[in-house]
């Protein structure tokens, strides 16, 4: 089933990136192009072939229209009555406005689009990172120390009144210590009571009583610079996100498996202790879904120092299937789920994670599971149609050209090549006896258009309209009818009328991002 839908997907992505002419290898197990089979002269049929890219621009007029406006965030208190409400209301705006600087969010809902549109399930990352190109904040480091105070007390209510620090010790000049307190200072009858003053407890003019006790103060010791975090946004698809096909929402993925490919030089920078256990030509750790998430561009190569790393979270109700010592440990050490990092297939990070903190999954009301189609599954067989249309056309018209047959008896082949063809000129040609000049010559006509071609491609454009959704009206194309200005505004609302749907899954399953984005940068700032 994942074969299957990586190869769909990957026939899009291609299909995007105007690699038409493709078909599916049981052999090599991936798409190919008749030209990488071919040798690099052009051949008679790639001569012929000039596709127009219909399933990319019918879907970038999707896209233009839905990315207008980016679905603004507003947060609104429980009790609009509760001053706490309040405010936390108005500061779940700002954070959200102060997300969408540091996400850059029209270019983020515009790879959004793109993804929903190409592969289906889409699904958001959102994660804290930490990097001195943020900024940094200096965090104070305090110490508790215990000195000897006097402690002055009212005599009338027992309140400390004031606090002075004890005079230091002698020291010995012969030995360096701390010489003992004399016994005068130890008398509390040599003791000499300070001049009277008012108590700011009970308000009466007394005579203070000292003495001496420990007090523990707080002090700076240093300072620490730390990098400021921010709340991070990617967007995935199919192609990097695995999710059970069985699961019909995001509470019954028991697991999700994020995986991507990159230099290895990148996997050692972030986790220094698997040098050596990764090293310069270690790819092809898993061919078919790297195959399926490389660029386009490499055309069925694959980069041998790119390193795949997964990111595998699992829900706690996957520890029930390992041992009860082990389940104990587990639910222990990991109460709200783990995350897993491997690269290739080396171990390389784990830690205590929610999959739900970190993870949004778009859900579909037309799907009765968390998978389904894109909207550009339904363009292909029209893009196909096309390229076919254009391929016929332009050969028929090519051989439309008719060829003449002439009698070498009447016409003189050697005279007439070597001489000059001038408007008007007159050649001699002698006919045949008792038949007529033409008789000797002869126009055939290869290949001839036929009229249901041009009506039949046109049909052809209105389905592939139809079946997306991008109608004239809607990426400024000519239509039917009086096409007065109220017409084309009647006209462009029903084409967004029929992109509602679309529009209301987005804009629901980007209000449960910031949901939970909000709550996240609480938490870490």
């Amino acid at each position: 089933m994942r074969d299957r839908q990586v190869r769909e997907w990957r026939r899009l992505k291609l299909l995007w990136e105007n690699l038409q002419n493709i078909y599916y290898s049981e052999i090599a197990h991936d798409w190919r192009i008749p030209e990488m089979e071919r040798s690099y002269e052009v051949s008679d049929q790639q001569y012929y072939d000039k596709p127009v890219n219909i399933y990319r621009a019918y879907l970038e007029s999707i896209i233009a229209a839905l990315s207008t406006t980016v679905p603004p965030i507003t947060c609104y208190p429980d009790d609009a009555d509760n001053p706490s409400d309040l405010a936390t209301a108005k500061a779940g705006d700002k954070i959200a406005e102060l997300v969408y600087k540091h996400n850059n969010a029209p270019l983020l809902w515009l790879h959004s689009l793109f993804t929903f549109c190409t592969e289906g399930m889409t699904a958001m990352y959102s994660y804290p990172h930490d990097d001195e190109s943020y900024g940094t904040y200096d965090e104070n480091k305090y110490e508790d120390q215990t000195t000897l105070n006097n402690v002055s007390t009212c005599p009338n209510c027992g309140s400390e009144m004031s606090n002075e620090p004890a005079p230091p010790p002698q020291i010995d000049p012969q030995t360096g210590q701390p010489m003992p307190p004399t016994e005068k200072a130890l008398d509390p009858d040599a003791f000499q009571p300070g001049p009277p003053d008012y108590c700011p407890a009970c308000g009466n003019l007394v005579v203070p009583t000292t003495e001496q006790k420990n007090v523990t103060v707080t002090r700076l010791v240093g300072v620490t610079k730390h990098p400021k975090t921010r709340i991070c946004m990617e967007v995935m698809g199919g192609l990097f996100v695995k999710v059970p096909v069985w699961a019909r929402c995001q509470k019954e993925c028991a697991y999700l498996i994020y995986s991507y490919e990159t230099h290895y030089t990148n996997v050692l920078e972030t986790y220094p202790e698997l040098r050596g256990q990764i090293t310069k030509g270690q790819a092809n750790y898993d061919i078919y879904e790297q195959w399926g998430r490389n660029s386009p561009q490499y055309r069925g190569e694959q980069p041998p120092n790119n390193v795949t790393v997964k990111n595998c979270w699992f829900r706690p109700a996957l520890y029930n299937l390992l041992q009860d010592n082990e389940l104990k440990v587990l639910q222990k050490a990991y109460p709200d789920g783990v995350n897993v990092c491997i690269a290739n297939d080396k171990f390389a990070h784990v830690e205590n994670a929610c999959l739900d903190d970190y993870w949004t999954i778009m859900s579909n009301p037309l799907s009765d599971y968390i998978h389904f189609d894109p909207l550009g599954v339904l363009l292909t067989p029209c893009q196909e149609v096309t390229n076919d249309l254009i391929s016929l056309t332009v050969q028929t018209i090519e051989h439309g050209i008719p060829q003449t047959f002439a009698d070498p008896k009447v016409l003189n082949f050697n005279s007439y090549r070597n001489s000059e063809v001038i408007p008007g000129g007159i050649y001699p040609a002698t006919p045949k006896a008792g038949k007529n000049l033409g008789d000797a010559f002869y126009e055939v006509k290869t290949a001839t258009l036929s009229q249901e071609v041009l009506p039949f491609a046109q049909k052809i454009q209105e389905l592939a309209q139809l079946v997306s959704g991008a109608l004239p009206s809607l990426f400024g194309g000519q239509m039917s009818g009086s096409r007065t200005a109220s017409e084309y505004s009647m006209s462009k609302n029903q084409a967004l009328q029929r992109l509602q749907t679309e529009w209301t899954m987005l804009t629901l399953w980007w209000k449960e991002i910031f949901g939970k984005v909000i709550s996240m940068y609480i938490k870490e700032v």
